[in-house]
């Protein structure tokens, strides 16, 4: 199946909301803000993009953009960069089709498309009780979250569809 070189997901999307949640988190005003708290809270606007990049890393099923990003998917694969730093530092924080290998491209479409956010969503607030946009994952939250992934992808393989 080919599927469309398309954008999935961007964290300028998400950067609004993140943005009130950061400035209620911590009793802000925008014009309070420095640089580094403008990072963080794209981290946040980012992290649920970041989890799923980390994961398509850790499968090798990110393509390579640049021969010099082997040594970050290798930093990541060693726990040193979390996932919503690679997006955010080397793919401008945008997920496109274009990102996945071909044998993970039509997975990454249904289950990202129509189900990922769901499950992200349901994860951090059930799990970690926090809410989406409101925090950045650690790794460890990563490896609580990752097996809903692989469960999705299992059952993707095994037939089912997301949409």
């Amino acid at each position: 199946m080919t599927v469309e070189n398309r954008l999935l997901d961007k964290a300028d999307w998400y950067f609004e909301n993140a943005l009130t949640n950061y400035l209620h988190s911590y009793s802000l005003q925008k014009e309070e803000l420095t640089q580094k708290d403008y990072r963080e809270i794209y981290r946040w606007a980012a992290n649920h993009i970041g989890f799923f990049v980390t994961w398509l890393i850790l499968h090798d099923a990110k393509e390579l953009m640049f021969p010099d990003e082997e040594t970050v998917f290798q930093s990541l694969k060693n726990e040193q960069t979390l996932g919503v730093d690679y997006l955010l530092d080397w793919c401008d924080g945008k997920l496109g089709t274009m990102d996945i290998t071909k044998d993970f491209q039509a997975f990454v479409n249904d289950y990202y498309e129509h189900q990922y956010m769901d499950d992200y969503s349901e994860f951090v607030v059930n799990d970690l009780y926090d809410l989406p946009l409101e925090f950045l994952g650690s790794w460890e939250d990563y490896h609580l979250f990752a097996p809903v992934i692989d469960q999705a992808y299992a059952h993707y393989l095994a037939g089912k569809r997301f949409h």
